[in-house]
């Protein structure tokens, strides 16, 4: 998350949730939070296959015999 996303689930949990796990949002901010670390977890793998997918290619490419 970058540092405008940090933001925008800053103001969203602030504006819902009036600090209690009474209150009637708390379900809600256990569901936003799971969502958002979710949504980081796709971006790190999607990252992890790009620099899978860049080794490939520079290995296959830079293995060749001359």
């Amino acid at each position: 998350m970058n540092e405008e996303d940090i933001k925008k689930l800053a103001d969203e949990i602030s504006f819902r949730l009036m600090a209690t796990n009474k209150h009637p949002d708390h379900q809600w901010l256990i569901d936003r939070l799971n969502q958002a670390q979710n949504e980081l977890a796709d971006k790190l793998i999607n990252v992890i296959k790009s620099v899978q997918i860049k080794d490939e290619i520079h290995n296959a490419t830079s293995n060749k015999e001359i």
